[in-house]
């Protein structure tokens, strides 16, 4: 079983960073403003209140004569901040705190959203519905029923964890795929604290594209199992097999949900810079309400709830119309005695990065983060960066 230690991540390692030298090595000249240098913050540092004026505010709407929305069951806080916003990722600036409201974060089915004037500068605010709002489920930020696999299951683990994770030993038939409802013996001796365990496989290493560090192992769900009777081996009953179960599989503990009704969306207050790094659920790109996962996480100060911009990076295309002679023209005449016309390339012109998407970060890593889609004009692929959000 030891054989599973590091060769998954080796194997995709050695695969992800192999490449082919280019040619071409001419630089491109990035006509784009550089971002400065990311200034990451500690997890639970403090973010101040952004201050808005009435002009920047103004212009974050749709019309400031809208009309007021009120909340229906199945919206979530994206869908009502696009009836107002001509971009949904500044409701958490332009929002109001109704101070009338113990949690006024919480949106409820008949509440209404309306535009308010406060110090002059246009916001949004919600009023109670006249019904008791503790009779309904409060409005999400996300569709959950969506997340829940990578809530509660899907995982970002290490070679190390996997190495030392209980494993499937073999089901009580010689099969190799185990069923639902199957039995099957783990290894080693469980503890006492868990009844309840979720089956992981190894999936492919993340890396970060510009230092090659393996930043971490998805960890794929396979099921749920339960403990019958503990000892050495375990006696398990296979409560849930999603994808079938296979011999050496890992156990880990089921997690509790890290995302919840309560959190309030939010753009962090300081520079990021990431890419997307891999896409669970998809083999070459994604659309809006898809996971991506991010080389970004808590020691660079993300935090669950927070949004940001996704970006595709621009191309690089040759200026034939500003040309100079090639430096490696050595010679008027080639092999054959014929005049040679020496060759003329123009400079490599870096384009601009385009805005195609914003995701909001559910669930976060030391080092990865892992986020939904939530708006998508082009294709989300690997290598698109994520950015603060910035007009």
């Amino acid at each position: 079983m030891n054989a599973l230690k590091g060769f998954p991540v080796a194997l995709a390692v050695t695969a992800l960073l192999s490449s082919c030298a280019s040619v071409d090595n001419r630089a491109p000249f990035n006509i784009d403003a550089q971002r400065a240098a990311t200034s990451a913050l500690p997890a639970t540092a403090e973010r101040p209140s952004p201050v808005l004026d009435a002009k920047t505010a103004e212009s974050r709407f749709r019309s400031l004569h809208t009309e007021d929305y009120v909340v229906r069951k199945g919206d979530t806080l994206w869908d009502i901040a696009n009836h107002f916003l001509k971009n949904p990722l500044y409701w958490p600036e332009i929002w109001h705190n109704n101070q009338q409201i113990t949690n006024p974060h919480l949106i409820f089915p008949g509440d209404t959203i309306s535009i308010v004037y406060v110090d002059g500068v246009p916001r949004l605010t919600v009023s109670l519905s006249p019904r008791m709002r503790s009779e309904d489920v409060p409005v999400p930020v996300l569709p959950l029923d969506m997340l829940r696999p990578f809530l509660s299951y899907d995982q970002v683990l290490n070679a190390e964890d996997f190495d030392a994770a209980p494993y499937i030993l073999r089901g009580r038939d010689p099969r190799i795929l185990i069923a639902t409802n199957d039995t099957v013996y783990a290894r080693p001796a469980l503890n006492e604290s868990n009844d309840r365990y979720a089956v992981l496989r190894p999936g492919s290493p993340l890396v970060d594209p510009e230092t090659g560090e393996v930043l971490g192992i998805h960890a794929i769900y396979h099921g749920e199992v339960s403990v019958i009777e503990r000892g050495d081996p375990n006696v398990l009953n296979v409560d849930m097999a999603t994808r079938g179960i296979r011999q050496g599989d890992r156990l880990f503990p089921m997690l509790e949900e890290s995302f919840t009704r309560d959190v309030v969306p939010s753009i962090p207050t300081f520079d990021i810079r990431g890419q997307v790094i891999y896409l669970p659920d998809a083999l070459s790109y994604v659309g809006r309400n898809q996971v991506v996962v991010i080389n970004q996480g808590e020691i660079d100060g993300l935090r669950v709830g927070d949004m940001l911009e996704i970006r595709e990076v621009g191309g690089v295309v040759e200026d034939v119309y500003s040309t100079v002679e090639d430096e490696l023209y050595i010679s008027p005449q080639d092999e054959f005695g014929e005049l040679r016309v020496p060759e003329v390339k123009g400079p490599l012109i870096q384009l601009p990065d385009v805005p195609i998407g914003a995701l909001l970060v559910f669930r976060t890593y030391d080092r990865v983060s892992y986020g939904l889609v939530l708006k998508s004009e082009r294709p989300i692929r690997v290598g698109d960066k994520v950015l603060t959000p910035t007009d």
